[in-house]
C-alpha cells in the first residue's frame, strides 16, 4: 500500500482534497457585505432621519429629511402638480390614510339622517317601486292598470 490510501486523503462526496479546503478560521463566502457595512435600508433610514434646517414663514425650524419630502410633495400636489398628486394618493392608499376614520367612529346619525336611513331602507324593501320621474304607464305600480 502507498501513503496515500491509509484512509486520511479520502477525496469523494463531502471530502474535498486537502488543497481546495478552507484554511482553519477562514469563512468560504468571501462575497457579501463585509461587516461594519449598513445595508440600503439602514442607510435610507438613517438619511431621512438626519435634521435640517430651514425656513418657513420667516420662521428656522428644524425638519428631518423625510417630513421635508413630505412637505414638498404635498405643497408640488397643491400647486397642481399631477405627478406629485398622484404620488400623494398613493401613499395615502398605501398607508390607508384617508382622513375619515377619527370621524367615522365618534359620530352618530343625527335624527333626521336616522329617518331618512330608515325611509330608505323601508322603500328599498318595498316591491313595485316607481322609480323617481316615472310616470304608471312606464310601469311602475301595476295595480292601477
Amino acid at each position: 500500500m502507498s501513503k496515500k490510501d491509509d484512509g486520511n486523503d479520502d477525496v469523494g462526496y463531502k471530502k474535498p482534497p486537502k488543497k481546495h479546503q478552507y484554511k482553519k478560521g477562514q469563512s468560504g463566502n468571501k462575497e457579501g457585505r463585509p461587516k461594519g457595512v449598513n445595508d440600503l435600508k439602514t442607510d435610507l433610514r438613517e438619511e431621512l432621519s438626519e435634521k435640517v434646517t430651514i425656513t418657513e414663514g420667516g420662521r428656522t425650524i428644524n425638519l428631518s429629511k423625510q417630513r421635508l419630502a413630505i412637505k414638498s410633495l404635498i405643497a408640488k400636489a397643491c400647486k397642481g402638480d399631477v405627478r406629485a398628486t398622484n404620488s400623494l394618493i398613493r401613499f395615502m392608499l398605501v398607508l390607508n390614510i384617508t382622513g375619515l376614520e377619527e370621524n367615522i367612529d365618534n359620530e352618530r346619525l343625527t335624527a333626521d339622517e336616522d329617518t331618512l336611513l330608515e325611509l330608505l331602507i323601508a322603500r328599498a324593501h318595498k316591491p313595485n317601486v316607481k322609480a323617481i320621474g316615472q310616470s304608471d304607464a312606464e310601469g311602475g305600480d301595476n295595480e292601477r292598470q
